[in-house]
Formats: structure tokens, sequence, C-alpha cells
């Protein structure tokens, strides 16, 4: 997957932050959102060096927030995630591929609903 494209793949759909409607939450949500591009940058370079521990502190990190900004769907992905790479063995990234795709276009889909709010 391409992190310049930042578009939901064709069989899915955007996704939002279950605090949307909340007016108080909106600028922090954004301010999540915009970072993703970033993060989904380090999370792939850190997959693809090699360096697991990187990639762990990344997922660990949108785990825990994304179920503070309500993207409950981040969390429990990330969580997911996370625990096949720290159970992986030595052939950790050929067996956390899948993993790595579906949690990259969760986070897409996240990005993607942050542009169709008109927010962009």
């Amino acid at each position: 997957m391409n992190s310049n494209q930042l578009k939901p793949t064709k069989k899915t759909n955007p996704i939002f932050s279950d605090f949307s409607d909340d007016d108080s939450m909106g600028k922090i949500i954004q301010i999540f959102l915009n970072e993703i591009p970033k993060r989904i940058e380090l999370i792939e370079t850190s997959f693809h060096s090699g360096n697991k521990e990187q990639l762990c502190k990344i997922i660990h990190q949108l785990k825990g927030a994304g179920g503070g900004y309500g993207f409950k769907l981040i969390t429990s992905n990330a969580m997911a995630f996370e625990k096949k790479i720290k159970q992986a063995a030595d052939n950790w990234q050929q067996a956390t591929t899948k993993a790595l795709e579906e949690f990259v276009d969760i986070l897409h889909r996240a990005y993607a609903g942050r542009a169709d709010s008109g927010d962009t």
C-alpha cells in the first residue's frame, strides 16, 4: 500500500470517531487524524527495515490513542497487530504482512473520514 495516496480501498468505507458529534473533541480529533500520514510512514518504514521494537512502540501508541479519540477499530486492530508481532518468531515480517496491510487500511479509512468531514 502506498501511504502517499491515503485513500480507503474500494471495498471499504471511511471510519469516523465515536466522538465526531462532540464539538469539544473536534479539534483534537483532527490533530490526531492529521498525524496519520506520518504514522503510516513510520509503521511501514519500521516494518520494512525490520525494526520490530520501533514498530511495536508505534502500534502500542496507536492502540491507546485510537480509543481515546473514539476510534475503537484502530484500537482493536492495533491490539491484534501488536500481539501478532510479539508472538512471531524470526520470520515476523512474513508472518504479519497481512496484519500490517489490514492495520494500514484502517488508518487510511480513518484519514479518509477526516477528508470527508470537510476539514482538510
